[in-house]
């Protein structure tokens, strides 16, 4: 093995050697180490251990006798472990004295300021009772008081504070702070220091209450325990409360939003959309049945002409949840017929596979939307030689088993009275099986219809990023 590591360049020498300690390889290490010590830059290998928590003090004291470093690695190797936070190694280089190496006293502004970044105030008490002095630093680096913050080092920062270090936070760091996990704390401290939340999202970006929704590492009573300080009446919030209800299934969090001011009777200036719109479109139920029973009316319709029921979301992935939305506006005798017609074009199996089990039929209701589909599309599927219907129900097990038995080819090449083939159809309703299925048995992709579209051109047509991709992938040499 050893004569071939010479072909390897720094780079990849230094990879293996990482990932041989990593393994617990010593004896990798050791014959990576014996065919070019001169190429493998220990002080790397060490500094991608740091950032291992788990990393031993036996498996540093192995890299360190191995080591030649100079005074300036050594330094760089304190800063990267105060950068990382990895007690197990600074309390290693305590036991060798490198505290008291003189590249490390001469690095103690970057030690310093790495340390702060953690929001560790123990480590950084750690540090300066082993000789480095905060006293030397000018100033704290803003990008280490920054991330000391988003670690949530509050405690750190007002130790600092009172030993006479200032911080200026802009309000992109208010808005960062919004998706850490103590983001409650975070806020605290800075509206403390003069700083608001209600910050105009063109500016900014998405506005601070609508972060703290996105932030799942945010408990109730936390979220809660800021919202207080939100100004309702700005219009850049508002867009918090239809994610709201279009996302968040736990009620709490819109029943909080109403107690500081919110109406969930607003309805949204340039669509006219309900709220009851957005949580039809996340398949929000626990939503849809709060707003309902908030006195919100179900027929309510959008400056478009759309009920709520109209804005589930069919081309989710999450079929049983779309199938449970549509059961709901069922229930209360809502007409679901729009949503029939959008199915057949729909990916989702679970919701196809649904209707066809409750007796609708979304072929007939669909010419009012495509008149050129087909005005008698269930004569034409169950037409004598044709794999249409098979292709439409899910029955691809039917659809090879004619296929296997068409030694005339007329199945395989049978074409409706627009010309369209069974691989037409299958791009048509994104059957990504059926297609790849009807061009392993021979099913012609080139083929045109009445209007010189090809299969792939009805799939790009209608949005169906993965048919296409199969359509035009180029086909194997015989």
């Amino acid at each position: 093995m050893t004569q071939h590591l010479r072909y390897f360049n720094d780079e990849a020498l230094n990879q293996a050697a990482y990932k041989a300690i990593s393994a617990g390889d010593r004896g990798a290490f050791e014959t990576i180490m014996s065919a070019s010590p001169a190429m493998t830059n220990m002080a790397l290998v060490f500094r991608e251990n740091m950032a291992k928590t788990n990393v031993t003090t036996d498996t540093l004291q192995f890299l360190y006798e191995r080591s030649k470093l100079s005074n300036c690695d050594k330094a760089v190797l304190v800063a990267y472990a105060a950068r990382c936070g990895n007690m197990t190694a600074l309390a290693f280089f305590e036991t060798i004295g490198l505290f008291f190496n003189e590249a490390v006293k001469l690095d103690n502004n970057i030690i310093l300021n790495n340390a702060i970044r953690t929001g560790n105030l123990y480590l950084l008490e750690f540090l300066m009772a082993r000789g480095l002095c905060l006293g030397s630093l000018p100033c704290i680096d803003p990008c280490a008081s920054k991330e000391c913050l988003f670690q949530g080092g509050i405690e750190l920062l007002m130790y600092l504070e009172t030993l006479g270090f200032v911080f200026v936070f802009d309000d992109f760091a208010l808005q960062h702070a919004c998706l850490r996990p103590n983001a409650d704390k975070i806020i605290s401290y800075l509206i403390q220091r003069g700083h608001s939340v209600n910050i105009s999202a063109q500016r900014y970006g998405d506005s601070p209450l609508f972060l703290l929704l996105q932030n799942s590492n945010l408990n109730f009573e936390s979220f809660c325990s800021v919202i207080q300080h939100f100004d309702v009446l700005k219009d850049f919030h508002q867009h918090a409360l239809t994610y709201c209800c279009e996302n968040i299934r736990d009620i709490r969090y819109v029943k909080a939003l109403v107690g500081i001011g919110f109406s969930i009777h607003r309805r949204s200036a340039t669509s006219g959309n309900t709220m009851l719109h957005y949580a039809a479109k996340g398949l929000n139920l626990p939503m849809l049945d709060y707003l309902l029973a908030e006195g919100l009316d179900d027929s309510t319709v959008n400056w478009s002409g759309q009920t709520p029921s109209q804005y589930i979301s069919l081309g989710s992935d999450k079929g049983d949840e779309i199938v449970a939305c549509i059961e709901f506006f069922l229930r209360r005798n809502t007409s679901i017929q729009h949503v029939i017609k959008r199915s057949v074009i729909n990916t989702n199996d679970v919701v196809r596979r649904y209707f066809l089990s409750s007796g609708f039929d979304p072929l007939t209701e669909y010419g009012t939307i495509d008149p050129d589909f087909s005005r008698d599309a269930r004569a034409l599927f169950s037409r004598k030689g044709s794999l249409f219907w098979y292709v439409y129900i899910l029955r691809n097990d039917i659809v090879a088993k004619k296929l296997e038995h068409d030694h005339d080819h007329s199945c395989r090449h049978f074409r409706d009275e627009k010309g369209w083939t069974a691989l037409h159809i299958a791009a048509f309703m994104g059957r990504k099986d059926a297609v790849k299925l009807l061009l392993e048995k021979g099913v012609e992709r080139t083929v045109k219809d009445n209007k010189g579209r090809t299969a792939v051109m009805i799939a790009c047509h209608l949005g169906h990023l993965e048919i296409v991709q199969i359509l035009t992938r180029v086909s194997p040499l015989p």
